[in-house]
């Protein structure tokens, strides 16, 4: 019996990301820090000197401090999209949010008069006739005496005021309560927020329905909005209210009447989304609506090749959340896996019928791995193919096929009646990295058939009609096939 494997390296399909903030102008430089060992950091850049550099995490919020021998490089102006790739949508939307104090405005107190007190916060920030704010006053900062971090920023709660009239750019405020306080100009101000600010949605897929990844997303969204300081609506509310207006997810994401859910709820904030799977690619979008205006002041998306649990973050890695093993079969949703009318499932198996193809859950390339396919051929006498990932491409296999000649790739031979109808067979592919090349091992029922080394280089085709999108995946030329069994080893 002689087989043969053909192989060209591809690349999994890469992070595609935009964010757009519609507001606020505060400059901020992001960074990607670089660390000896491998780890990533990415956050505000604080401050750099020769010695040190110290910024506040994206993720955590905290500052960080690293001497320059533990710096390998430093990525500045970070865009958006860059940054969600490595802190995750949820905490790149939560750090936006709180730096741009949508919900609440604040300000500094601009000038003090016997008629009126001048603030820099208008309509646009979010300002309003009648509205209570704080007054802060900045006593410096808590640091470490010996390595310099700051632990603290400490502000006094000095006063009150209210808005007394409204400006696009500047408001006017009178003092509140008997309290006979000298005010300054610079003193900070912030809006007072009793009730909740932002009332988070779970992100709908393309039919408006909720789905199970979509409300993990909402609970990850809602946990670093609260971590960073910013008040949301309680769950339970929110779906009272939902109920109450007899809203749908669907019609929820229509600003209209998440205006009216908004109002409902007293927030002044309504974020919505979509998550929708294509194949192996996700494409999620998040925004937030002000419930007054029904503008949308932020608006950011992730599309990825991967599943919702991929977008939380990957701390400095590309590709898909590692899989530690074992049966990927039964973790197979044919709405997603899926490829053409003529995948089905069958029992504990799935049917790939002629010229169809079915993406295997996603796996890291990044180790060493085995992956183990059983099937049989129920009918017809063509090709078994397929495409997996390995460093930062893929390579396509084939089984008595001919396309490897006819796509211009490595050569292989066309062998009809190599594979019999209706006989189990097992299929391992042994892949192993070595730098910049890899080792692939073909094996067939536990006999070796092929092994080939090659030079890992990205190249991003369409393969025997596999799109690089659905990466992992198998495909029936024009036979068909029950796979009953994808198994995976870490080596």
């Amino acid at each position: 019996m002689s087989f043969r494997l053909f192989v060209v390296a591809c690349p999994v399909v890469a992070f595609a990301l935009v964010a757009a903030p519609a507001f606020g102008d505060k400059p901020v430089t992001l960074v990607k820090v670089r660390l000896q060992g491998g780890r990533s950091v990415v956050g505000e850049l604080i401050e750099q000197s020769p010695a040190r550099l110290k910024l506040r995490e994206l993720k955590s919020g905290k500052e960080t401090s690293f001497a320059q021998d533990e710096l390998l490089k430093v990525d500045r102006d970070l865009a958006d999209g860059d940054a969600i790739a490595s802190a995750g949508l949820p905490a790149f939307v939560a750090w936006k949010l709180s730096r741009e104090q949508v919900g609440s405005a604040s300000g500094k107190i601009a000038d003090v008069k016997p008629t009126a007190i001048y603030l820099t916060i208008g309509t646009k920030a979010g300002a309003e006739k009648g509205q209570k704010l704080t007054v802060y006053r900045d006593e410096g900062e808590v640091k470490d005496p010996d390595s310099g971090e700051v632990l603290e920023r400490q502000r006094a709660k000095i006063a009150q005021l209210e808005i007394t009239e409204a400006r696009e750019k500047f408001s006017k405020a009178k003092l509140l309560g008997n309290l006979e306080v000298q005010l300054r100009i610079g003193d900070e101000v912030e809006t007072d927020q009793n009730g909740t600010a932002i009332a988070v949605l779970p992100p709908v897929d393309q039919d408006g329905n909720r789905t199970t990844g979509g409300e993990k997303l909402a609970e990850e969204l809602t946990t670093a909005l609260v971590n960073r300081g910013v008040k949301v609506v309680e769950r339970t509310l929110l779906d009272k209210a939902l109920a109450e207006l007899e809203l749908q997810q669907e019609a929820a994401f229509d600003e209209a009447s998440a205006r009216n859910l908004g109002k409902q709820l007293g927030a002044r904030a309504i974020m919505t989304g979509r998550a929708v799977q294509t194949g192996r690619v996700l494409d999620v979008h998040v925004r937030l609506i002000k419930v007054d205006t029904g503008e949308v002041v932020l608006a950011a998306s992730q599309k990825k090749n991967g599943s919702l649990g991929d977008v939380v973050g990957d701390a400095g890695a590309k590709g898909p959340k590692p899989s530690s093993g074992g049966d990927l079969l039964s973790r197979i949703d044919l709405a997603v896996h899926a490829h053409s009318g003529n995948v089905k499932a069958s029992g504990k198996s799935v049917i790939v019928g002629p010229q169809s193809a079915l993406s295997i859950p996603p796996f890291s390339s990044s180790g060493d791995y085995e992956l183990e396919i059983g099937f049989v051929r129920t009918g017809g006498s063509d090709a078994l193919v397929g495409a997996l990932p390995i460093g930062n491409g893929h390579f396509n296999f084939g089984l008595s096929s001919e396309y490897g000649r006819q796509h211009n790739l490595m050569s292989a031979a066309h062998q009809p009646g190599s594979l019999q109808n209706g006989r189990h067979y097992t299929l391992r592919l042994r892949v192993k990295h070595k730098g910049g090349s890899g080792d692939v091992e073909m094996f067939l029922d536990g006999e070796s058939i092929v092994k080939t080394q090659f030079a890992i280089s990205p190249a991003d085709r369409e393969w025997a009609g596999i799109q690089p999108g659905w990466i992992p995946a198998i495909k029936s030329q024009n036979a068909t096939y029950e796979i009953q069994s994808i198994t995976l080893k870490r080596l």
